[in-house]
């Protein structure tokens, strides 16, 4: 069993080479081993262009990758990630998501604990949903983003006056909801592509000017609010949706 905190458990004034060569040599291994051990992970987490820096001057990205270096001088059966990406730039979390990935091809199995819901979709077989220290939910992505209902279309107006004609244009035909501070009108598109087509069929000749017009799966983003019936802050006590039916 092996555990990665939050907060990268290293020397500071080693470097980060000799910072996996130490947890290998007190894990037993002999130096020749720990050092072929090292050169793999090395590898394997991108940290040669830092390898003989100490770890106190590198960045905390840096730092990350090579605290979960260490945690993987042996391979355990179970491994314990307590938000391991958080802070990271995108290229460091990208090391990190394809090491999780490789680790649970290989059979270990990995407890993540992450703030990143699109991380935990991407990456998670069952998900356990937390708040204030309770579960709300639990299953796979699939089935949690199944509790919230169907696709939709997505219109986003570029200003206030392209929402209100968007929702003229669209309410007569269909039941949409309006998100004012996203500036988006929402429609249920149960037949895909179909009901794409109809959305934009619909607003043609409006004159609405439109920022983006998608189709769109719930997220687990959108799980979360709605279990937990909360919502973003910049959000709270404003009147944010309106539901408007033809």
């Amino acid at each position: 069993m092996s555990l990665t905190g939050q907060f990268a458990a290293l020397e500071d004034n080693l470097t980060a080479q000799e910072n996996l060569l130490l947890m290998a040599r007190l894990r037993g291994y002999p130096k020749g081993s720990a050092t072929r051990i090292v050169e793999g992970l090395i590898d394997r987490f991108d940290i040669g262009e830092f390898r003989d820096k100490l770890v106190k001057s590198v960045s905390g990205g840096q730092r990350r990758r090579v605290d979960l270096a260490a945690s993987l001088v042996v391979q355990p059966k179970v491994l314990m990630l307590d938000e391991p990406t958080t802070g990271l730039d995108p290229r460091s979390r990208q090391v990190v998501w394809s090491t999780i990935r490789e680790l649970v091809q290989a059979g270990v199995t990995l407890f993540l604990t992450t703030q990143y819901l699109e991380e935990a979709d991407a990456l998670a077989d069952h998900i356990v949903l937390i708040d204030h220290g309770r579960v709300v939910a639990a299953g796979t992505p699939s089935e949690l983003k199944s509790q919230i209902g169907d696709q939709r279309v997505d219109v986003v107006g570029v200003d206030a006056s392209a929402v209100v004609l968007i929702v003229d244009a669209l309410s007569a035909t269909f039941q949409v909801v309006v998100d004012h501070n996203r500036r988006t009108v929402s429609v249920p598109a149960p037949h895909d592509l179909a009901d794409l087509a109809a959305v934009t069929s619909a607003l043609s000749g409006v004159g609405a000017h439109i920022d983006e017009i998608a189709l769109r799966r719930p997220t687990l983003d959108d799980a979360f609010l709605a279990l937990t019936g909360q919502v973003p802050e910049s959000y709270e006590n404003e009147p944010a949706m309106k539901e408007v039916t033809p």
